[in-house]
C-alpha cells in the first residue's frame, strides 16, 4: 500500500480546516450584507455541495480519506469496501 508522508498528512487536514473557515466567512458575509436567513442558506447549500461532492467520489477518495482520519488500518478498510 502507498504511504502518505505524515507532513502531507498534516498540511491536508489544514486545508480542510481552512476550508471550513473560508465556508464560514462566506456565510457570515452574506448574513451581514444581505440577510441572516439568506446567510444560513448559503452555509447550508455550501455544505451539500461538498457532502454530494464527496459522495460521488467515494470509491476513488476513501483511501485518501480513511488514511487521513484513520490511519493505515482505516484506509485499508474504506478501500476494501
Amino acid at each position: 500500500m502507498a504511504q502518505i508522508p505524515d507532513d502531507l498528512i498534516v498540511e491536508m487536514r489544514l486545508a480542510l480546516d481552512d476550508l471550513g473557515e473560508a465556508r464560514q466567512q462566506v456565510a457570515d458575509l452574506v448574513a451581514r450584507e444581505c440577510d441572516p436567513h439568506l446567510g444560513a442558506a448559503v452555509m447550508r447549500l455550501m455544505i451539500a455541495a461538498e457532502q454530494s461532492t464527496r459522495k460521488q467520489m467515494q470509491p476513488q477518495n476513501s483511501l485518501i480519506w480513511g488514511w487521513l482520519f484513520g490511519g493505515e488500518k482505516a484506509a485499508a478498510s474504506a478501500a476494501s469496501r
